[in-house]
């Protein structure tokens, strides 16, 4: 990819208020060796890379990574269909994430496909989606509670209310009980402490 482009896509990632501070030398140099074709395809995997962040003597990390690199040019609106649709919805009933599947969730939101668009004619050719995991077991319950995040990255609209509001209904909450996950509300795992 071209170091001007990625250095921009790096950027941008470094405004998203909801992450840890991500390091240049994972993320800025992935994208800047990440080929990326001209093609009538709507993302393309990116190579896993992840960066952990502890806290408080360990009993809390987070870890950021880049799944996909989505071109804005061909961020056309359209639906779901056949297995994929129940695929879709089979992960949105059970609360599974799937960067896959969010990136299908994400061609189905006109108003996130019109920020697309409109990066794209402001001459960003793409944009990211990653993901952001927050485990803590510092509570007074010592369980272990995660949030799995999307982590949107459109550029010119970082932080942007609707894509706020996206990544948050598209987060999973999981609390673990005797080593199995259990999936939790938004309103468990923020008063987690209480327990």
């Amino acid at each position: 990819m071209d170091k001007d482009i990625a250095q921009k896509l790096f950027n941008e990632l470094s405004k998203h208020e909801g992450i840890i501070k991500p390091e240049e030398n994972i993320f800025l140099r992935m994208l800047e060796n990440f080929e990326i074709k001209k093609s009538s395809k709507f993302y393309e995997d990116l190579p896993l890379k992840e960066q952990t962040l502890n806290e408080l003597s360990q009993e809390r990390y987070s870890i950021l990574s880049l799944r996909r690199i989505m071109r804005n040019i061909n961020a056309e609106k359209n639906s779901i269909k056949g297995l994929k649709k129940y695929w879709t919805r089979i992960c949105s009933a059970l609360k599974i994430y799937s960067s896959t599947d969010l990136t299908r969730k994400l061609r189905g939101e006109g108003y996130l496909i019109n920020l697309m668009e409109e990066s794209g004619k402001n001459g960003n050719l793409f944009s990211l989606l990653g993901k952001i995991e927050e485990c803590d077991w510092s509570n007074q319950s010592g369980k272990l509670y995660r949030r799995i995040s999307p982590v949107l990255i459109i550029p010119g609209f970082i932080n942007n209310i609707r894509t706020k509001t996206w990544e948050d209904k598209n987060s999973v909450y999981e609390k673990e009980i005797l080593m199995f996950k259990r999936r939790i509300s938004k309103k468990e795992y923020l008063f987690q402490g209480a327990n």
